[in-house]
């Protein structure tokens, strides 16, 4: 979701950099309304990507926790060996690397 602001971000700031420039002249007006229709159309998907899913799994997409943390924290939230060892050792082993004494 950053990535798509950022993305949307640049593109308004080119679209205004190549306006001052006066370079393309009567194309502006169409490159702003395909911006325009291409900002919409993704807000218009993202609300019906997040209205659609289970609501239990909407405040994954707004974290700054890793998947390494999150991977320890399931680790250690996990009382039974069997299940410690399934949460972890299907992970990439960087993500572990600091529980491995434990």
């Amino acid at each position: 979701v950053f990535g798509q602001l950022i993305s949307v971000t640049t593109l308004f700031i080119s679209l205004h950099l190549a306006e001052d420039s006066g370079k393309l002249g009567y194309e502006m007006s169409r490159l702003w309304l395909i911006s325009y229709i291409l900002t919409a159309s993704a807000l218009i998907s993202y609300c019906v990507f997040f209205s659609n899913i289970n609501k239990g799994y909407i405040h994954t997409f707004f974290t700054f926790e890793t998947g390494g943390q999150a991977t320890v924290r399931n680790f250690r939230a996990l009382e039974d060996d069997e299940m410690k060892a399934a949460a972890v050792f299907k992970r990439n082993k960087n993500q572990w690397k600091s529980i491995y004494d434990e």
